[in-house]
């Protein structure tokens, strides 16, 4: 019988504190805490929370009921972890060396990965037109990397077209650097003296009006296991508008995206007499999380833009 892992306080503090710079899902798709594994949430609708009712009420009548567009949904977090073996070796050695600590390192590295895990999935889910109500595909003049491209128009256009007006713009490093070098955005900003040069993020903030610009600029290792590595880009291929709620719940709130969160991630070890010769510790990081998608309506989405 295997002996159970039991958390590490100190190691769960590493895990708590850890965070990459290039990583934006927690930005994209704010966590939110739930209570249990099973949780409720909200998914917005437009029809009928538009829709002005006959509010008239008569002396002795009851004011007319209205039902709000969203349906009441079920769901529940998913488990995230990984492991990472240690031989007894290492930890000996460590005693020794101060500077040297593997079930630290190993939940670094641990931490990271989940952490990567964790981006690829809002990635997917934000770089997807099936989670919009409002697309566009671009094409030929109108790809952002095209001098004869209307950046501007086209992003102007897009802030007011969802009934909730995107507060948040979301893109791939290779699109944020084409949407800066854009000649309309340029022309803009020197005063339509010259077309060429790199426009910085708080022209482009202030002119559209929006309160953030988050540039996904992480990779992953697409090849499989055994092969040679191939990098993609995680944000890529198109760029999203949201209205991004930070302080939402999962009831009643209109944002594009939430994460259902139940308790901390968190590190544990346990004696695993298996690993080498000498047996070791194995190091676990997880969390249990869930992403959903509250509102279709809270967002626009360019596709193709280069």
């Amino acid at each position: 019988m295997s002996t159970p892992f039991v958390q590490q306080p100190n190691l769960t503090a590493i895990a708590l504190g850890y965070k990459n710079a290039q990583f934006i899902a927690d930005q994209v798709s704010p966590r939110t805490p739930v209570g249990a594994n099973n949780f409720k949430w909200t998914e917005f609708e437009a029809k009928d929370t538009f829709t002005i009712p006959n509010t008239l009420v008569g002396r002795k009548s009851r004011p007319n009921e209205v039902e709000f567009g969203a349906t009441e949904r079920t769901d529940s977090v998913v488990d995230w972890g990984l492991e990472d073996p240690i031989p007894n070796a290492d930890i000996e050695e460590a005693r020794n060396n101060p500077a040297i600590d593997p079930q630290g390192r190993a939940t670094m590295k641990l931490s990271e990965l989940l952490a990567l895990s964790r981006e690829k999935r809002v990635a997917d889910m934000v770089m997807s037109a099936g989670n919009y109500n409002h697309t566009e595909t671009l094409s030929g003049t109108d790809k952002w990397n095209d001098a004869g491209s209307n950046l501007i128009e086209q992003i102007s256009d897009a802030l007011d077209t969802p009934l909730v007006r995107p507060n948040s713009l979301i893109l791939g490093q290779q699109e944020a650097t084409a949407m800066r070098r854009n000649a309309s955005l340029v022309k803009a900003f020197n005063g339509s003296t010259g077309d060429v040069g790199m426009v910085p993020w708080e022209f482009i903030r202030q002119l559209f009006e929006i309160e953030n610009i988050m540039v996904g600029a992480s990779r992953y290792n697409t090849a499989n296991k055994g092969q040679d590595m191939s990098l993609s880009r995680l944000w890529s291929g198109g760029a999203s508008l949201l209205y991004i709620n930070p302080i939402a719940g999962l009831r009643d709130d209109v944002t594009f995206s939430l994460t259902a969160e139940h308790g901390e991630r968190v590190a544990a070890t346990r004696e695993d007499g298996d690993i080498g010769l000498r047996g070791g510790v194995r190091v676990r990081v997880g969390e249990s999380v869930k992403e959903v998608l509250v509102a279709k309506e809270a967002g626009y989405y360019f596709n193709a833009v280069l």
